[in-house]
C-alpha cells in the first residue's frame, strides 16, 4: 500500500506584505527603530471605557491572529464598561463592541482589566480570554462569531491575574499565576477534552499575587512565564519541561501603573522587557540555556501613555507575519496623555520577511491509496 499526500505550506508573498499600513511601516521602518502606524479609524472612542477611562488600563498584551492578520483585544477601565475590540489588517479597521457577558451599560463592582489575559490559536482560530478573578477563560470562535467559556479551575482562578498564552508546539492554552502564596503554577488548557492539567510542580515557581507574564518564543519554542513583582522567570519547553532561567535585571509587573510590559522579537525570538523609563533589555537563549540579558540602546517612545504612569496604557503582541512587534497607545480619553488620538507603533528589532503562518488543519489533497 502507498499512501501519497500532497503538503500544503501558506507562504506569505511580499507583494501581499506589504500592502497594508501595518505592512509599509514595516518596509520603510529602519531596523532597531520604533515607527509610527496612521490608521484611518484609530480613534478615542475605540479605547473609551464609558465614565472617561480607557479599557487599556491595567493591561499590557494584546492578541494577533496571524492567519487572518487580525488583532483581538478584551479590557475594561476600573468599574467601568467592558468591550471587545479588533483590528483588520487586510481593510485598515477597528471594530469595538460590548461583549454579551458585560452587565453595561450599568457596570457596577465588574471588573474586566486585560492584564496578559489575551492570547490566539491560530490553529483552532480562537481567542481566548481569562475572565478577570475567575479559573476559566471566554473564548471567541472567529468561524462562528460567538462566544463560550473553557473549563474551570480553581487553581488557575487564585487570583484575579496571571498570564495566558497559546503555546502551538504542545497544541495547548497555558496559564501561570499565584496559586499558594509566594509560589505561582503552570496549568495548560485542552479543548478537546476541554480540562486543565498542571505542567511543571507545585509550591516552586516564585512569583507574586498579581501581573504575572507568559509569552511564547516561535524562534526558540518555548514560553517564558513569570514576574509577578519578581525578577524570577521560567521557561517550559515543547517537552513539557519546565526550568529556571537567569532573573530579570528588574522587577516584572506587567500591567501595572509605572510597571513593565513583556512580550517578544518574532524574528530573533527574542524577549524583549520594557521599564517604565522606556529602557529596553532583551532576553537570549542563543548562547545559554539559562538566558542572556542585555540592554538596547533603543528606547520606547511611548514612556507616560497614561500620564506619569511610563508604559502603563499600552499592550503589544508580536506580529508574526510581519516580523515586527505592535503597540497600541493609550490616547483620547480623560486618563490618557496628551488628549490626542490613539497610536499604533510598530517596532523592528530584526531585519526578516515573517514566519510562516500555521494553517488550520483541512482535509489532504491529491490523496491515493494503493
Amino acid at each position: 500500500m502507498k499512501i501519497l499526500i500532497r503538503l500544503l505550506f501558506v507562504v506569505i508573498e511580499p507583494a501581499t506584505l506589504h500592502a497594508t499600513p501595518i505592512g509599509t511601516a514595516v518596509t520603510n521602518c529602519a531596523v532597531g527603530s520604533f515607527c509610527n502606524v496612521p490608521m484611518k479609524n484609530l480613534t478615542g472612542a475605540i479605547i473609551a471605557s464609558a465614565g472617561g477611562g480607557h479599557i487599556l488600563s491595567y493591561s499590557s498584551k494584546m492578541a494577533w491572529d496571524n492567519v487572518n492578520k487580525k488583532i483581538y483585544f478584551v479590557g475594561s477601565g476600573h468599574l467601568e464598561c467592558t468591550k471587545f475590540i479588533t483590528y483588520t489588517d487586510a481593510t485598515d479597521t477597528w471594530t469595538s463592541v460590548v461583549p454579551p457577558w458585560s452587565p453595561c451599560p450599568n457596570p457596577g463592582d465588574f471588573f474586566y482589566h486585560g492584564y496578559q489575559h489575551s492570547t490566539f490559536d491560530s490553529v483552532a482560530q480562537k481567542y481566548y480570554v481569562r475572565r478577570y478573578g475567575g479559573g476559566f477563560a471566554d473564548v471567541y470562535d472567529v468561524a462562528s462569531g460567538k462566544w463560550s467559556v473553557t473549563s474551570s479551575n480553581s487553581q488557575v482562578g487564585t487570583q484575579v491575574n496571571g498570564g495566558l498564552e497559546w503555546f502551538p508546539d504542545l497544541g495547548k492554552i497555558l496559564h501561570f499565576g499565584d496559586a499558594n502564596g509566594p509560589y505561582g503554577e503552570l496549568w495548560a488548557y485542552t479543548q478537546n477534552s476541554n480540562s486543565w492539567a498542571r505542567l511543571g510542580l507545585a509550591d516552586t515557581y516564585n512569583t507574586g499575587p498579581y501581573d504575572q507574564s507568559a509569552v511564547y518564543s516561535p524562534v526558540h519554542h518555548n514560553v517564558v512565564f513569570g514576574g509577578g513583582g519578581t525578577r524570577d522567570i521560567y521557561k517550559v519547553n515543547a517537552a513539557s519541561v519546565v526550568s529556571v532561567v537567569t532573573p530579570a535585571p528588574i522587577i516584572m509587573n506587567d500591567s501595572t501603573p509605572g510597571g513593565t510590559i513583556f512580550t517578544v522579537d518574532p524574528i530573533s525570538g527574542n524577549f524583549l522587557l520594557i521599564d517604565a523609563a522606556g529602557t529596553i533589555r532583551e532576553l537570549s537563549f542563543t548562547n545559554s540555556a539559562a538566558g542572556v540579558w542585555s540592554t538596547l540602546s533603543v528606547k520606547a517612545p511611548f514612556v507616560n501613555a497614561s500620564t506619569g504612569n511610563g508604559v502603563y496604557g499600552v499592550v503589544a503582541t508580536p506580529l508574526q507575519a510581519y516580523g515586527a512587534v505592535g503597540f497600541l497607545v493609550c490616547g483620547g480619553v480623560a486618563d490618557c496623555n496628551g488628549g490626542g488620538a490613539p497610536q499604533f507603533y510598530i517596532y523592528k528589532h530584526q531585519q526578516g520577511s515573517g514566519i510562516l503562518i500555521p494553517a488550520a488543519p483541512s482535509a489532504p489533497k491529491n490523496l491515493m491509496v494503493n
